[in-house]
């Protein structure tokens, strides 16, 4: 197998958490619409699970998103890193809401599904109507936060460097409702109509009457800076969430009495459905529970656990797969070290994604009478290597060079990244395995001083026999309207 100074490299996700206040359907990782479905950012893709925890693929290939939110309706909406917003219908149709943002990182839609857009290079948050009308709301943040919706359809956001928080009407009349803050990082309301606001350097959270009235809520608190910890139930008890000191969800009641709700727990996103029980997608996205109002813990959903619960994936220093509730591993995976399991519909086959630094790519194993065997790895493919370095080739002939141009020039094909990874199954024998290339034209006596660069993005889909032997049946090499999830 040959591939030019073969080297590796990771995609990024920029990963925000969840909150949703009472009053409207708000998320940026997790966000239910009004049948109890739970939507999931996951990598390029959006999950969705129904209400008794059935997962199913909503929507894929999406490019670089940052957040979604859903609406009264069922539709989804997701920010990219490329400055869209789009609008995923309940069957799945993608189409573009509204473009021309530079970095959006939160949203929230209110009752009749206005999106709320709080953008951190535009400074700041932008009003988006169902058909697609953009106007800003409020501009000249410093360091705007995620905005909340308060019960008459009022909008609250921070702002770190002002210090303050700013209320806007429904028609755009701003006012300033609390100044004197240091740090503003989270923001809910209960269904009172009482905001509650976490400060970063007072360590502190301040409730806020409908009024303006401030008070000291709790004192002592040691989070992270994170904009999404605090939630509020229906019942007006107030949830936070420290993944950076005690690893612990805190439970507040109206009066202010703090009790401990979850322990030893990273804690990366919140989210209520309707019937008031918590769910919670732990910090490193492997799995989510749910929590009913008493606290007792279940898992909802997790890449740990097969389909079928026989089997689980441990992760951690000597990540393993073992049969549910035992020790002993049934397949070692600690020579390729952490990553993530991606088990076929019928827990028969799995494909494990790993890498570190530059290398990620993708095991394939397949169970035999208990027995996990190994297959052909995707990555060892002559063809998956071959269909990807023509592209390349063709691309340099488009630019009149060669390998051997290159070399004459004093140059060199410098590989940045090669990505071969299972991106999900389609069914128990057929999976699409996502490859992607990029190089650049460097010098030899100077490897960091690069030209032009070239690559492709394909997608293979693989059909196994009974055996576990697979071969390519489709190959695909996705358009740029595809990466930027435009169709």
């Amino acid at each position: 197998m040959r591939l030019m100074n073969k080297r590796f490299i990771t995609l990024t996700v920029c990963s925000v958490t969840a909150m949703l206040a009472p009053v409207a359907i708000h998320g940026e990782e997790l966000a239910f619409d009004a049948k109890g479905n739970l939507f999931v950012l996951d990598d390029r893709s959006i999950l969705k699970f129904d209400p008794g925890g059935t997962k199913t693929t909503f929507a894929t290939l999406l490019r670089k998103p940052t957040c979604l939110a859903a609406d009264q309706s069922g539709n989804l909406f997701l920010a990219d890193s490329g400055g869209t917003i789009l609008k995923v219908t309940p069957d799945g149709t993608k189409s573009t809401l509204a473009t021309g943002f530079k970095k959006p990182f939160c949203l929230t839609t209110d009752r009749v599904s206005n999106v709320f857009v709080a953008d951190a290079d535009a400074q700041s948050v932008f009003k988006v109507t169902p058909t697609g009308k953009t106007s800003a709301l409020a501009t000249g943040l410093q360091h705007p936060g995620c905005p909340v919706l308060g019960g008459s359809g009022n909008v609250l956001v921070s702002d770190y460097d002002s210090h303050s928080i700013f209320k806007f009407t429904p028609e755009g009349v701003k006012s300033t409702f609390a100044t004197g803050l240091k740090d503003p990082t989270a923001l809910a309301f209960d269904p009172a109509g009482n905001l509650f606001v976490y400060d970063n350097i007072e360590n502190s959270i301040f409730k806020f009457t409908p009024e303006g009235t401030k008070t000291t809520f709790a004192t002592g608190l040691n989070l992270r800076e994170n904009p999404h910890c605090l939630i509020c139930d229906r019942s007006g008890n107030l949830f936070v969430a420290d993944d950076f000191t005690s690893h612990s969800i805190f439970k507040f009641t109206t009066d202010g009495n703090r009790s401990t709700f979850a322990s030893d727990f990273d804690a990366a996103e919140m989210a209520f459905d309707a019937a008031s029980n918590l769910f919670v997608r732990a910090g490193n996205h492997s799995a989510i529970f749910k929590f009913d109002a008493d606290g007792n813990q279940t898992t909802f959903a997790s890449d740990w656990i097969s389909p079928d619960k026989k089997w689980e994936y441990v992760g951690g220093d000597d990540p393993k797969i073992v049969e549910t509730g035992a020790k002993d591993a049934a397949l070692h995976l600690s020579d390729q070290g952490p990553g993530k399991v991606l088990w076929a519909p019928d827990s028969k086959r799995l494909a494990y994604n790993y890498g570190q630094g530059r290398t990620h790519q993708t095991l394939l194993y397949q169970l035999r009478d208990d027995q996990w065997l190994a297959l052909d790895a995707p990555s060892d493919n002559d063809e998956i290597d071959k269909r990807a370095n023509d592209i390349v080739a063709g691309q340099l002939k488009k630019d009149g060079l060669s390998e051997r141009k290159l070399e004459k020039q004093g140059k060199f094909l410098r590989l940045i990244w090669w990505t071969v990874q299972v991106d999900r199954w389609l069914d128990s024998n057929t999976a699409i395995v996502y490859a992607s290339l990029r190089q650049v034209a460097a010098r030899r006596d100077a490897p960091g001083e690069m030209d032009n660069g070239y690559g492709t993005d394909l997608l293979f889909t693989i059909s196994f026999d009974a055996d576990g032997k697979w071969k390519i049946v489709k190959t695909h090499r996705m358009s740029k309207k595809e990466l930027e999830g435009e169709q």
